[in-house]
């Protein structure tokens, strides 16, 4: 019987060792298609006029940038076709963040207790408010529901889930990252 040489499997065996080992892609990220968008991060001031930004972070961890309002502002629950209005007017995207990252904190945004808070303090004059959010789509009635996890600025509050800490904290460094 003939031995077949061993560097035949060679190829073989780092197919099987690379495809174990590859990081996943950004385009893996989100198992849930039909969501198109998880967190928000929204600030809005009326001290010198009013400034409205901020950034939707959508479904295959893409930061989407906004510098008007939005059509959604200031209620709970939306429906996704008001979601995909404001994605299709929002033109600047930038790529901020791991995938791990993302993922991780997808998987958080359902199992978050949406109430559970801190009091609610004043915390300054004239710094406007930051609302960091998260998103998740109840496919039944295809409405986006809102979380809030914190409010900034001229006042200041946390939801105390500490689910919904660790993401508030993974929010303002992509904040800080996105308006550099």
């Amino acid at each position: 019987m003939k031995s077949i040489p061993t560097y035949r499997f060679l190829p073989f065996l780092c197919l099987i060792f690379f495809s174990l080992t590859c990081e996943k892609t950004k385009d893996d990220v989100s198992e849930n298609t039909e969501q198109k968008v998880f967190f928000e991060v929204s600030y809005i001031n009326y001290s010198f006029g009013k400034q409205v930004k901020g950034f939707l972070i959508g479904k295959n961890g893409e930061i989407k940038i906004y510098d008007n309002e939005l059509k959604f502002n200031n209620k709970t629950s939306y429906p996704a076709a008001e979601m995909d209005e404001n994605l299709a007017s929002i033109s600047t995207t930038k790529e901020i963040g791991s995938p791990s990252d993302f993922k991780k904190y997808t998987a958080f945004a359902s199992q978050i207790n949406s109430n559970l808070f801190s009091k609610r303090i004043a915390d300054g004059n004239d710094k406007g408010g930051t609302m960091y959010y998260a998103y998740v789509l109840d496919k039944s009635n295809n409405m986006y529901n809102s979380i809030l996890l914190a409010e900034t600025g001229d006042f200041k509050m946390q939801n105390l889930d500490p689910k919904a800490i660790e993401i508030t904290s993974w929010l303002q460094q992509i904040q800080l990252e996105a308006f550099q």
